[in-house]
């Protein structure tokens, strides 16, 4: 009995290690004619920190999103308390969640195998 106990377990185990998961990215590229700062807040749930702080140069791409899910659905897999801030000469710009996945659905985006999704944003509408 204790055998077959240990067996469901290991089977069940397994099958929750093979479940699959989707990974979210995206970058942005500062397309301003002046270095930004940004701030993105819960921007990922893989790496440290959580909040993310710097200085972005003018062509340089940093990211600003990275999620790993068992959800296939952005909306489901970011947080709500996501938010980007964009400051620079004493201007800023404040992207919530539902700004900021509005302006991934204006982004390039591309889908790397099965279970990547990848998005650039280039938008000099992003320059405070």
């Amino acid at each position: 009995m204790t055998k077959h106990l240990v067996l469901l377990s290991l089977f069940a185990l397994g099958g929750c290690t093979a479940q699959s998961k989707t990974v979210f990215i995206a970058d942005l590229e500062n397309r301003c004619s002046y270095p930004v700062d940004i701030t993105a807040y819960e921007y990922s749930n893989a790496k440290e920190p959580f909040v993310l702080n710097k200085r972005v140069a003018v062509g340089e791409v940093t990211e600003v999103l990275s999620y790993i899910s068992f959800d296939d659905e952005l909306e489901n897999s970011v947080p709500d308390t996501y938010r980007l801030d964009i400051t620079a000469n004493g201007n800023s710009l404040s992207l919530d969640k539902p700004g900021f996945l509005a302006q991934l659905g204006r982004s390039h985006h591309e889908r790397k195998g099965n279970s990547i999704h990848a998005w650039k944003i280039r938008d000099t509408n992003l320059c405070p």
